[in-house]
């Protein structure tokens, strides 16, 4: 499961921290102010973290999911 998760610690905070998760493993952090109708722009916040860093598609992207397919294949 593809997740982006607020985990923003404080109230108040002028930008929300956020996490993007597969199962439990994190693949991506980026900071995103949380508005009425904003959840396109947290899409795209999320999307351009994980291209800046060089993340989502690469070995960490395939080893959160490798548990998925072990399972799929017990079956």
């Amino acid at each position: 499961m593809l997740a982006i998760v607020n985990v923003t610690e404080r109230e108040g905070q002028e930008l929300d921290d956020y996490e993007i998760r597969i199962n439990s493993r994190v693949i991506g952090r980026f900071q995103h102010e949380r508005q009425y109708n904003g959840a396109a722009q947290c899409l795209r916040d999320a999307a351009d973290s994980l291209d800046k860093n060089g993340r989502g598609t690469g070995a960490d992207l395939l080893e959160s999911l490798l548990p998925i397919f072990k399972r799929m294949n017990d079956v």
